[in-house]
């Protein structure tokens, strides 16, 4: 997770709190296409930031955010992406 995160959210979460908090393991979800899609979620800590000289600055304080890793192998370019808040 942590590779996707960094390739589409410019600020890295500090850490992660828990692993499935939904307690729903790895779900297999067949999309309407025909696509397999496999959806994890954990729940992570995001610090808040300050600007230091075009340099970021985590804080102390932030909010913890549940995120929803997918995983499609059948996607070669990008197989994999995250989704903050829940599933839609």
């Amino acid at each position: 997770m942590p590779l996707a995160w960094e390739r589409l959210y410019p600020l890295p979460f500090d850490r992660i709190l828990k692993e499935d908090p939904k307690k729903l393991g790895i779900q297999k979800e067949k999309r309407g296409d025909g696509r397999i899609v496999y959806i994890y979620n954990f729940l992570v800590f995001m610090p808040k930031y300050d600007r230091n000289e075009n340099e970021p600055k985590k804080r102390d304080e932030g909010r913890e955010i549940l995120v929803y890793f997918l995983w499609e192998p059948g996607n070669l370019e990008v197989p994999y992406r995250i989704q903050l808040g829940d599933l839609n």
